[in-house]
């Protein structure tokens, strides 16, 4: 099939609480034999209701929402030839909330591979083998905000009894100290200074990977065990706010 939409959808938990969705949609396209090498799948209007006595929801309730209305999204594409994976985005937003976006590039993924894996599906050690034999050719993560950072923070500083302000040029003040863990100085810089304006005017914040050529995972684990400082560097690692 190309396309499957339904609408008007209830999902009830064993609580006898009932969360609507308002459409959901998935797509294929450019079949190699059962396998789509273009996928997308969304979910509209999802209504989750906030309750002050629910443990699952009550902090949400504190920061003032009776309810969320969210929408997900995953969208991608695969290339049998060459085993290059491209996902577009995986995104989760929410209204007066914010949106979480996560996109990627990997390379090495071919049909040959998928069945190793697939063989391989009790052999933990086989998996990683094969896993390591990935390349990343980018990846990024990234945060919109919609008022949930500004709550968090109006919420936080009534607690402690301080001016928003105030509560800000404290976290401020935290963040080197917390980042120079990493050792390495210059993306420390790069986290501290997008952590001070994100605080001051919280828009969004993204955190990026960018090698400068297709990086093999082994390499990436490699540096990680034995340079951890050196990771950020290997990777080409960003970090912007409000951009």
């Amino acid at each position: 099939f190309d396309k499957v939409e339904a609408t008007g959808i209830e999902v009830t938990d064993e609580k006898e609480k009932t969360v609507p969705i308002a459409a959901l949609n998935f797509s294929a396209a450019d079949y190699v034999a059962d396998v789509p090498r273009k996928v997308g799948f969304e979910v509209k209007g999802i209504e989750v209701p906030v309750d002050a006595a629910d443990e699952a929801t009550k902090d949400l309730a504190e920061l003032g929402y009776t309810k969320l209305s969210l929408d997900a999204a995953i969208a991608g594409s695969w290339d049998d030839k060459t085993g290059r994976v491209v996902v577009d985005r995986i995104a989760i937003t929410g209204t007066q909330v914010g949106g979480l976006k996560l996109a990627f590039t990997l390379g090495g993924l071919t049909p040959a591979v998928l069945e190793e894996l697939k063989k391989a599906e009790n052999d933990q050690a086989k998996q990683m083998e094969l896993i390591q034999g990935l390349t990343v050719e980018k990846l990024s993560i990234r945060y919109e905000d919609a008022s949930l950072a500004k709550r968090i923070l109006d919420s936080q500083a009534k607690k402690q009894g301080v001016p928003a302000d105030a509560l800000v040029q404290q976290l401020n003040a935290m963040v080197p100290m917390l980042v120079s863990t990493i050792g390495n100085k210059d993306f420390e810089a790069k986290i501290s200074a997008a952590a001070a304006a994100f605080l001051k005017a919280p828009k969004s914040l993204t955190v990026s990977a960018n090698p400068s050529k297709p990086l093999p995972v082994a390499e990436i684990m490699g540096a990680a065990m034995m340079a951890p400082q050196s990771l950020p560097t290997v990777l080409g690692a960003d970090v912007k706010a409000n951009d």
